[in-house]
C-alpha cells in the first residue's frame, strides 16, 4: 500500500507559500523545490524497491536466488512462485 506523498512545497508553512506567490517573478521557490522533488522522488522509489527486495513475498524475481543462497539452500528449480514457496517453507 503506497500512500500519496505530499510534495515538498505543500509541506512548507503557509506563510512561505504566500511570500513566494508575492515575489516577482512569482513561484520561484515552488519551481526550485519541484526540481528537488524529482530527485527526492527517484531516491524514494529506489529505497522503496530495495525494501521490498528484502522479503521473499515482495522481492523481484532476480533476487530469489540470492535470498536462497543466504538461507543456504541448494540449487532450486522451477518458476518464481515455486521458488518463493520453497524458500518460505524452509
Amino acid at each position: 500500500m503506497t500512500e500519496k506523498r505530499l510534495n515538498l512545497y505543500d509541506r512548507l508553512p503557509e506563510i512561505y507559500r504566500i511570500k513566494d506567490a508575492e515575489q516577482q517573478p512569482p513561484d520561484q521557490l515552488k519551481s526550485y523545490l519541484s526540481l528537488i522533488e524529482e530527485a527526492y522522488g527517484a531516491i524514494h522509489e529506489n529505497i522503496e524497491s530495495l525494501y521490498h527486495d528484502l522479503f521473499i513475498e515482495t522481492c523481484d524475481d532476480w533476487v530469489i536466488p540470492y535470498i536462497g543462497d543466504l538461507l543456504g539452500t541448494s540449487h532450486l528449480s522451477g518458476g518464481p512462485w515455486t521458488l518463493r514457496a520453497t524458500l518460505l517453507i524452509q
